[in-house]
């Protein structure tokens, strides 16, 4: 009989980083993603799988919660639409599998010398050694915030006791409605995701919150810094490197106050307000300049990529609806004019229909109508 740590083990394998894989195929199917860089197709996979597990979460959440049910019922519902979704993605890799392994090859066309040959593995080394440091940080130690009782509080509720913002998270006392900051909670909820996580692969609550998901979030951070890097330098390798070293280096002296990027990246990533400064305002600019400089190739298909981030945006907190909002409208805009195509606008605000029905039964919750 195998032993539970090592079926633990390898469940956290599964989810962690087989499932993103097998999502991520499955959006770049629908959306039509065609980028001719290997190390760009492998991270764009691996961090849009992310970014779809969270979207479908939050469509299936605030249903649930809005209807009061139990956190299991949920939690069922969510994982049979990932197992299909895995599925599908395993159909779509054997069935373009000559493509995806010549991605999985890896090997550059560029001649390179010796010296600058040197120079990439001396700067590769670096970058793996700063984002290695901070990794390490989060693995091994972890950093409580001040609504570190309310949040994880949330999480364990969900849990030990099946329900979904029906308790105090002062007292734990059965509530039976969502009180105070927990009706924001209601359309973003967060930290219900890493409930979902921690039932899923046997760990606790706590350690899913301030260990494993800092790390997958912090990865996912930097991954998508290297796409964008890979875009500002026009898909050159050595400065896409020392882009992404520039910018470990700056998150970890740029701490001015506590609400600066590098300190929500470095010591709260886990938060959702957190995640939105991290990883989704860096993934949504990666979108806009890819998307802008293809724009002679791009179909009304590539804007479901923005459609699934605005939902997963969504999820994290009222800051990331606002910010969804913001970035989504504004290129919207910007596009349109720049571009010269009327269309890219209403592309562009179709994307919005998430941030507002999310938008509308926060306010309605809060008895705003």
């Amino acid at each position: 009989m195998m032993p539970y740590y090592l079926l633990k083990m390898i469940i956290c394998l599964i989810v962690f980083t087989v499932c993103p894989f097998l999502l991520g195929e499955n959006v770049v199917i629908l959306t039509k993603f065609n980028i001719n860089s290997k190390v760009i197709a492998l991270l764009y996979r691996y961090v849009m799988g992310w970014v779809l597990e969270l979207a479908l979460f939050q469509v299936f959440a605030v249903p649930f919660i809005l209807f009061k049910t139990h956190f299991t019922y949920l939690l069922i519902v969510w994982v049979l639409f990932l197992v299909v979704l895995m599925l599908s993605g395993v159909f779509f890799c054997f069935k373009n599998l000559k493509k995806n392994a010549d991605i999985l090859e890896l090997k550059t066309s560029e001649r390179v010398n010796k010296i600058e040959k040197i120079e990439l593995i001396v700067s590769m080394c670096i970058m793996v050694g700063v984002i290695g440091f901070q990794l390490f940080q989060y693995g091994v130690k972890m950093h409580t915030d001040l609504d570190d009782s309310r949040f994880v509080a949330n999480t364990i509720e969900a849990v030990d006791n099946d329900t979904m913002f029906l308790r105090s998270p002062a007292t734990g006392e059965y509530v039976g409605t969502w009180t105070g900051e927990q009706e924001k909670d209601v359309t973003s909820p967060w930290m219900l995701m890493y409930a979902a996580l921690a039932k899923i692969t046997g760990l606790s609550a706590a350690t899913i919150v301030h260990t494993v998901m800092p790390v997958i979030l912090l990865l996912l951070s930097y991954f998508t810094l290297w796409m964008v890097g890979d875009e500002l330098t026009e898909h050159n390798l050595q400065h896409t490197v020392y882009f992404t070293i520039f910018s470990a280096l700056l998150y970890m002296v740029f701490s001015g106050s506590t609400y600066t990027r590098g300190v929500f990246m470095l010591t709260r990533i886990w938060q959702g307000k957190a995640a939105v400064a991290a990883f989704f305002i860096p993934l949504v600019f990666y979108f806009f300049v890819r998307h802008f400089r293809q724009e002679e190739n791009v179909i009304y298909r590539t804007y479901l990529e923005l459609m699934i981030i605005n939902f997963a945006l969504c999820l994290t907190t009222g800051v990331g609806l606002i910010t969804a909002a913001v970035l989504t409208g504004g290129y919207g805009i910007w596009s349109a004019i720049a571009g010269k195509r009327i269309k890219n606008l209403f592309y562009s605000w179709s994307c919005e229909l998430p941030i507002i029905l999310y938008g509308c039964i926060q306010i309605i919750i809060k008895g705003g109508i």
